[in-house]
Formats: structure tokens, sequence, C-alpha cells
């Protein structure tokens, strides 16, 4: 896969987000003003679009939100989630996501903005790719609809096995147990980048990093990091506390590198894992893989993880030694 370009954006574009089957769901930038952190409000629409051609069908109506929420669009930006076309904003902004806490000098203490990897499951849910009750709160995604009205009859649950055999498993927060963490500064960012291109890194700089939580924004997070496991530095770079990467390491020491973290005293001890394994022929069943690997290089593409990977996450907890905060998404043929 080569290399993405970076995409400039504005108000009313559409963009399409990927599924784990090569599909594509429409969404819109509703606003190009920056709320919190660099977040937008957007919306997403129950159609299915194709990535490489510009979107030209009939205007698009309420009708076809399922979901409308702020979250930082550094996806469109960097090219994951491609534009397709523009439409003028048709939306009224009282009813744009985050809507009453939208006015000048709002400290925006109370609104909610969601990761672009809880919006990928979303939907990936909402399409039947994963089960629909997935997170620590199984209503969660129910709470995160448009419309319950819009809810889909097929979903897949827990108990209901995926359609398809399962090749992999996407590396996801698990729970609410998981944390986030970033850079303290751009310099930190541009060496965020280097990681997750599936090379090694030989010379590095333990990174300064911080918790924060997006969900609260202007407040301090309610729990230490050092509660977790795992926290998530970019969509494919997560970080590992270091009893986790101990435990892991004679299982992924061929195909990850741990990068030192410098983290506040009181937030424990953490690594962020250089994935070293890309597999561009994609989830092809039967083929041999690494336990953690990857299909395209970038920090911002996902981490997958084999059986062998999600059994030893698995065992860790059957011997009261248990890995928080990971949580797997699975993969399908199909």
């Amino acid at each position: 896969m080569g290399k993405r370009k970076r995409q400039s954006w504005k108000a009313g574009d559409l963009f399409a987000v990927p599924l784990s089957d090569g599909r594509h769901v429409l969404g819109q930038i509703l606003n190009d003003a920056d709320e919190f952190a660099g977040d937008r409000p957007c919306v997403y629409f129950d159609k299915i679009v194709d990535p490489h051609a510009p979107y030209s069908s009939a205007a698009l109506s309420e009708s076809d939100i399922i979901l409308a929420t702020s979250t930082a669009i550094f996806y469109v930006e960097n090219g994951r989630w491609p534009v397709v076309g523009h439409q003028e904003v048709w939306l009224p902004p009282d009813k744009w996501p985050n809507a009453k806490y939208r006015f000048p000098g709002s400290s925006w203490i109370g609104a909610k903005f969601h990761d672009a990897g809880i919006i990928e499951d979303f939907l990936e849910a909402y399409y039947g790719l994963c089960p629909w009750d997935r997170y620590f709160d199984p209503e969660y995604f129910d709470k995160l609809l448009y419309d319950p009205s819009k809810k889909p009859k097929n979903l897949i649950y827990s108990k209901t096995r995926p359609r398809g055999p399962i090749v992999a498993w996407r590396l996801n927060p698990g729970g609410d147990e998981f944390r986030w963490m970033k850079p303290v500064n751009d310099a930190g960012i541009a060496e965020l980048a280097r990681l997750g291109q599936g090379q090694r890194v030989s010379r590095w700089v333990p990174l300064r990093v911080r918790e924060f939580d997006p969900r609260l924004p202007g407040k301090l997070p309610r729990r230490s990091i050092s509660d977790t496991d795992f926290a998530r530095l970019a969509p494919g770079v997560p970080a590992f506390s270091a009893k986790a990467w101990k435990q892991l390491t004679p299982l992924i020491s061929g195909c990850a590198q741990a990068m030192p973290l410098q983290c506040e005293e009181e937030e424990g001890e953490f690594v962020a894992v250089n994935v070293l394994s890309v597999l561009p022929e994609g989830l092809k069943p039967g083929a041999l893989r690494p336990p953690m690997f990857k299909l395209a290089p970038g920090a911002d593409e996902p981490v997958y993880v084999t059986d062998m990977f999600k059994e030893a996450v698995e065992h860790a907890a059957a011997e009261h030694n248990a890995i928080v905060g990971i949580g797997f998404t699975p993969i399908t043929t199909s």
C-alpha cells in the first residue's frame, strides 16, 4: 500500500470511513472551527460509498444520519478517511453534537468527544462486523445512535458467532479500564510518528507523555493510569505497562519493539509498542502470521494480533495476573 497523501478539508466535506470488509461509510464535517484539542463536529450516514469516486448521489437527509459526534479528524487530514465530495451543511447547528456547549468562551466541560477508533468500532458493529455489545458498557453503542430507530435488526452480539471464520483480532482498548496518553509537545508528536512504520528504531530518547481524557475536556482524569496496563498513544501505537510488556515479551519480542516513555511519577512505567511486522498481502485465511502485525505501515494504522496473543492475555487473567485494559475485535473473512 502506497503512502497516503495529506488532505485539506473544509466544513461540508464528505469523507469515507473504511470498514474491515473493504466497504466505506459516508461522513460529513459540519464545522471547521476548532472546538477542543482539534475536534470538529461530524455526522455519519447509513450510506456505503466508493472511496475512489466522487460522491454525487442525491442530497442527504436527517433520516440518513446514524451517528453525530465531535472527534479529532486527523484521519481525514492524513488520508485514512478520504474526502469524496462536498455538500453544503444543511443540519441546523442546534442539532450538531455538543450544541449546548458551543458558545463564545465555552470551556466545553461536560461536552462529549469520541476517539476516531471508537467511531470505526461503532460503524463496524453497526454493519455487523463485530459485536454490538463489545464494550464494557453493553449499551455503549446504543447511546451513540443519532436516533434509536436507526438501530439495525441484524446486529452481532458477543454471545453470537461472527459471520465467517475469524482470521485475526484488532487490538483495541478494553472496556473502561484503558487510558489515553499523548506527547506533551509537538516535537513529541513528530517522534511518535516514527513508530509503527514496520522498522526498528535505533535512536530513541524516552518520550515525555501525559495522560488525558477526551471525554472530560478541561478536567484531569479521575483515575491514575497505573490502574491499567494498556493506553492509546495513537491508533497504531499502543502503550503497555512495564508489567504487561514483561509478560508478553516472550511472544512478541520478534515482531514488536518497546520504546520507553517518560510518564509522570504517579502514572507508572509504560512503553510505546513499535510494531515491526507489516503484512501488505492482507488477511488470507490459513496464512501464517506473527503474533502482532499491521497491514500497512503508519502510526495511525490499526494493530492486529493472532489467537496466540489473545490467548496469552486471557491466560494471564486465569493465572490471577491479569493484563488490564486490552480488548479485541474479531476480524472475519466475510
